[in-house]
């Protein structure tokens, strides 16, 4: 299904410089998160869950937040609290 470890390195684009962010997506950790992007009883949280779900696939910010319906400064910011 998933390979045990999946690693994006994703640009984060800073008021003053471009920072890199390592986010690392775990077989167990899309697990859980296709799980939470369906039964979270929060909405917010479900919509961030379809971003990261997304961005395991590898796809640019801007994709992801055209897909998810969000800002790409939101893909960002759900990328930095998940990583």
């Amino acid at each position: 299904m998933y390979n045990t470890l999946e690693t994006l390195f994703v640009t984060v684009i800073g008021s003053r410089e471009d920072q890199m962010i390592n986010v690392e997506f775990r077989a167990a950790d899309l697990e859980l998160i296709a799980y939470e992007r369906y039964h979270h009883p929060l909405p917010r949280v479900q919509r961030r869950m379809e971003v990261l779900l997304l961005k395991s696939q590898g796809l640019p910010h801007n994709q992801v937040a055209k897909l998810a319906r969000v800002s790409d400064n939101s893909v960002t910011k759900f990328l930095r609290i998940y990583s």
